[in-house]
């Protein structure tokens, strides 16, 4: 169920889970939160690196982009972002 318009950083996630897009259902959503947890672990390690950064800037700039890319590079992982 290839949808059209779709952000690059979104099939490259899926393709980093080893996820296909599905419809999405209660069942597709409990696999893609699975596949999330098993291949992301949560740090928060990667916050403190991030340290100087933020304060230089009075905040730490939170994108899904620079979320992803930071996935492959393993320069930010599981942590939260608001």
């Amino acid at each position: 169920m290839k949808q059209q318009g779709q952000p690059k950083w979104k099939d490259d996630y899926m393709a980093y889970l080893g996820m296909i897009e599905k419809e999405p259902t209660l069942a597709s959503l409990t696999e893609l939160t699975t596949a999330h947890l098993n291949r992301i672990p949560f740090e928060n390690i990667s916050t403190f690196l991030q340290f100087q950064e933020y304060h230089l800037n009075d905040y730490l700039p939170q994108d899904t982009e620079r979320f992803v890319d930071g996935l492959y590079k393993k320069i930010s992982v599981g942590h939260v972002m608001c």
